[in-house]
């Protein structure tokens, strides 16, 4: 660039944005830093963290008290009541009913938990590749001068690079 030349901005797009493209019904995230970017997705649907949390919480406790129950169960086992007859039977038949739901809450919490990451973590790739989608489709519309019917993409992008220019890899 000569000196004193001043340097012109680049266009604006839809809203005043230096992007290239726009889409409808765009939900804006954070994108001044990566925490700022996942805490900005996870804040879209709160309850799922807090699932995930409270599952895994849950879950953790679930698999000490099996331990907790286990070892209860071992000590009445050896206790010299048990060896005369003299300790009743009901007591292991309660712990071991208490191990089985214990271990059916730890199943279910960490389910509970699985789900709420992996929900949120397609949430997270479905909202990145749909907007490099977008955005190389209408890079395609433009360039071709055709409307959104007759594009013919060959094949979804696999890859979305930081400028939002998409390729296959080789």
């Amino acid at each position: 660039m000569p000196r004193g030349s001043a340097a012109v901005p680049p266009p604006l797009g839809a809203a005043g944005t230096k992007r290239e493209f726009t889409l409808e019904n765009e939900i804006r995230y954070d994108r001044s830093g990566p925490v700022r970017w996942i805490v900005s997705h996870l804040l879209r649907y709160p309850i799922f963290p807090i699932i995930a949390l409270l599952a895994a919480v849950l879950n953790n406790w679930a698999y000490s008290m099996i331990q907790v129950s286990i070892g209860r169960a071992f000590d009445l086992v050896t206790s010299p009541g048990w060896l005369t007859g003299t300790a009743p039977k009901s007591a292991l038949a309660s712990l071991a009913l208490t191990v089985a739901a214990i271990a059916l809450t730890q199943g279910i919490s960490g389910l509970a938990r699985n789900y709420s990451f992996e929900f949120l973590a397609q949430h997270t790739e479905r909202t990145r590749a749909t907007s490099c989608m977008s955005a190389c489709s209408a890079r395609a519309k433009r360039s071709t001068g055709a409307s959104a019917s007759a594009t013919s993409w060959p094949a979804p992008p696999t890859t979305c690079g930081p400028s939002t220019s998409c390729s296959t890899p080789a």
